[in-house]
């Protein structure tokens, strides 16, 4: 499940919070479930600023809120982005 909040600020500028939870994948051994089921959830943050005629820089941070199999990690992205058309 996912859920997305954008705001506008200005003609290219923009926020965004994320969401997502997720579960499922345990296995089964002879019938017997393991302890691997996962259920884990993260929030996250965007924002896109432009920085020329058809250039924006995006900047991007997530984390995991709850973690109860896999891998819990923080990630920063910082992406640049052209537009062609």
């Amino acid at each position: 499940m996912q859920g997305h909040l954008g705001y506008a600020m200005t003609r290219r500028s923009w926020l965004a919070l994320d969401g997502t939870w997720f579960a499922g994948g345990q296995t089964r051994v002879d019938g017997v479930a393991e302890p691997d089921l996962q259920r884990n959830s993260r929030l996250g943050v965007t924002l896109s600023v432009p920085i020329a005629a058809r250039q924006s820089l995006k900047v991007s941070y997530s984390t995991g809120t709850t973690t109860r199999r896999g891998s819990d990690f923080d990630t920063v992205d910082l992406t640049w982005q052209l537009v062609r058309f």
